[in-house]
């Protein structure tokens, strides 16, 4: 996707190919030390790119950005890091995506009666 939208060059993605890089996997765990090089390239690239609209802008902080806060709050742009910290290799996790409306639909599997239904211990 991000070839065919001019996010980088023919030579990058040649590099990909060649290198049969794998990121699939939570933890990019299939990914060779040459592909994870590769990949430092790429988000350098798009640093400043909105990987969720790459033709758009999301505004506003966590938790809910897609609600657009206030105009005093808005950034001009968010890194890729910023936008994807659940898949950074720091081992963060459980984090929902900026400009998605997860809240909601988390609240509501969070409640004592939906879980009892799904039978969720509360030790989860």
């Amino acid at each position: 996707m991000g070839y065919w939208h001019s996010l980088y060059n023919d030579e990058l993605r040649q590099q990909f190919l060649d290198n049969q890089c794998d990121f699939s996997g939570t933890k990019l765990q299939n990914a060779t030390p040459v592909c994870m090089g590769l990949l430092s390239q790429f988000e350098d690239l798009t640093s400043d790119v909105n990987i969720y609209d790459i033709f758009g802008v999301c505004y506003g902080p966590e938790p809910n950005p897609q609600l657009y806060g206030s105009k005093s709050s808005k950034k001009d742009y968010y890194t890729a890091a910023q936008y994807t910290p659940f898949i950074t290799r720091s081992g963060q996790a459980n984090m929902l995506p900026p400009c998605t409306f997860g809240n909601p639909i988390l609240d509501y599997l969070n409640r004592g009666d939906v879980r009892a239904a799904f039978n969720i211990p509360e030790s989860v």
